[in-house]
């Protein structure tokens, strides 16, 4: 699955409540799917600004969106982009999910009383996979994966690791992965991180 799919799995409970508010959720939503468009060769970070490589779709519809709007308007800083990517990124990729049979939408009640729907996954094992294989592959002998070692990277700028990784992680391990990806990748990941840490503060505005 994308990262942008696997991160939504990681960042919500089995009754879809989001372990994070929103706008920070958005925004590392923004990311997997920036970092999924890197990793497919689409886009890259040069001179501080997000150029894009190739234009042909990927057949994510959301980040060939993304795509499309990087080939067209140029010259932008990865902020740039990930604020432009979070504005609708949740519900474009729970709207895909949902539409591929992996969530669903429940109705339930606030208090016995009032209505609310939830965006649930229709199998809660998947969240259960995806934490298996990130802890898998940050303990095992073999190298970190690019694409896990990113998306843990997201996962700790976002402080879901208590979430994803249950039994813990060595002190500062998963910092060490992260500083281990490609120079353009951390690019991506700074941006983010000083993204989230606004999105984190408007909070409490």
């Amino acid at each position: 699955m994308p990262l942008g799919d696997d991160l939504y799995l990681l960042a919500h409970s089995s009754e879809g409540k989001p372990y994070i508010h929103m706008p920070s959720l958005s925004v590392g939503l923004a990311t997997a799917v920036l970092i999924d468009l890197m990793l497919a060769g689409r886009i890259g970070v040069s001179e501080g600004k997000v150029i894009g490589y190739e234009r042909r779709p990927t057949g994510l519809a959301v980040a060939d969106s993304a795509l499309g709007a990087i080939f067209s308007v140029a010259n932008h800083p990865p902020n740039y982009w990930l604020r432009a990517v979070a504005s609708d990124s949740h519900d474009r990729i729970s709207g895909a999910l949902t539409a591929a049979g992996l969530l669903r939408k429940v109705q339930t009640r606030r208090l016995g009383l009032v209505p609310v729907t939830r965006i649930q996954p229709v199998d809660p094992e998947l969240a259960v996979r995806v934490r298996a294989r990130l802890r898998y592959a940050l303990r095992g002998q073999d190298e970190v994966p690019v694409a896990d070692a990113a998306l843990c990277a997201v996962v700790g700028i976002l402080g879901l690791e208590s979430r994803v990784f249950l039994d813990g992680l060595p002190a500062g391990h998963l910092a060490a992965v992260s500083a281990a990806l490609h120079p353009m990748l951390r690019a991506i990941l700074s941006a983010a991180e000083h993204e989230i840490a606004q999105a984190a503060m408007s909070a409490y505005r």
